[in-house]
This record gives structure tokens, C-alpha cells and sequence, in this order.
């Protein structure tokens, strides 16, 4: 459970640094609310007691960004951007993964 609950903590450190790097780099507010998101999943990780938080934001980073894909939304973005919207897309579905795991080496899913 350790190492699957650790994966998934480093997980959402990483994606709120990396809307946090967009929402400063490009002056967006989704990126910042995404941020305080994965912060509060991460902290909620952190304390141990909450392994399903990361297990639902992952969920619905996930579905956010796919349906901002299916839209036509993502088609706007140049440069960095795509790759940080993509970042955001995919790196949810290991959360997804991880949180699982770590969900059911607890015995809590």
C-alpha cells in the first residue's frame, strides 16, 4: 500500500506544479483551479487517511480535459500549451491507476 499511496501523492505534487507553472506562464484561471485541487488531493493523500482523493481527482481531471478534447477546445492552444494540455489529459489516468491500487491494497475500494 506504501509504495502505491507514495506514487500516487508524487503524482499530484507534480500535476499541481504543473498547472501551476501554466496558470502563472499564461495567465489562466483553469490551470490555477486545477492546482489548489491536486494540492487539496495531495494533502488529503498526505495525512493517509483519504486515499480515495486522489482516486477522485484523477477522475474528473480526466473528463475535464477529455471533454475539453472532444469539444474542439484543445484546438486553440499553440505551442507549450499543447503539451501541457496533454500533460493534464493523461498523467489523471495514472492517478486513476495508482489511487486504485493503493485503494485496494487497503482493503477501502
Amino acid at each position: 500500500m506504501l509504495r502505491a499511496a507514495s506514487i500516487t501523492l508524487a503524482i499530484c505534487v507534480f500535476l499541481a506544479a504543473l498547472n501551476a507553472v501554466w496558470a502563472l506562464g499564461y495567465k489562466q484561471s483553469g490551470p490555477a483551479i486545477a492546482c489548489f485541487i491536486y494540492l487539496f488531493a495531495a494533502f488529503l493523500l498526505w495525512r493517509g487517511k483519504h486515499l480515495h482523493a486522489g482516486l477522485f481527482a484523477g477522475i474528473i481531471g480526466f473528463a475535464l480535459h477529455a471533454v475539453e478534447w472532444v469539444c474542439g477546445a484543445a484546438d486553440a492552444l499553440a505551442g507549450m500549451q499543447t503539451y501541457l494540455f496533454y500533460a493534464n489529459a493523461g498523467l489523471p489516468l495514472l492517478l486513476v491507476y495508482f489511487a486504485c491500487r493503493a485503494c485496494r491494497a487497503a482493503k477501502t475500494l
